[in-house]
């Protein structure tokens, strides 16, 4: 909801920008399928060698609201509403297990922080990826952006927490 170059103060153009429902990376898989966000990673590792690639959750993130009830709901993917969104969620639902916290509120952020994470994790199984970073020339970091008080906390991979930057 928020461009990126703003919040790193940055020009237009500095960074390759592919947004999606939730911000999900999903697992590797062949096959053919048309698949933006792979294609996207891809091309920004393979034919641009950038050499960050920064999965940035948000608060108040639709997706990971949407995600959320259907698992507080027991809701399949198929019975979600949607013809497409449903089973693009799918890929955050094994956040839903990792969740803490006493009140939605404090669970929905943790989902969306273990949406990150989930979706770092996902990254390493593109074989292009895992290889860019063991090479050194690809790194990955996790962010989630506090969009009323533009807060931004980084992933500590060390601790595996979130922290303000």
């Amino acid at each position: 909801r928020v461009h990126s170059t703003e919040i790193f103060d940055m020009p237009a153009g500095s960074f390759f920008i592919h947004r999606n429902i939730a911000n999900l990376v999903p697992p590797y898989a062949t096959g053919g399928d048309a698949h933006g966000t792979a294609s996207a990673l891809e091309y920004a590792v393979k034919a641009l060698k950038v050499p960050h690639l920064i999965i940035m959750g948000h608060s108040a993130c639709g997706g990971v609201q949407a995600c959320y009830d259907m698992c507080e709901n027991n809701v399949a993917a198929a019975d979600a509403g949607f013809e497409f969104v449903g089973y693009w969620l799918e890929t955050l639902r094994a956040a839903h297990d990792r969740v803490s916290g006493d009140d939605d509120a404090t669970r929905l952020v943790s989902m969306g922080h273990e949406g990150v994470v989930g979706s770092l994790d996902n990254l390493m199984s593109y074989p292009f990826i895992a290889e860019a970073v063991a090479a050194g020339t690809l790194s990955l970091h996790g962010l989630w952006h506090d969009i009323g008080p533009g807060d931004l906390y980084a992933l500590n991979p060390e601790s595996g927490n979130f922290e303000a930057v």
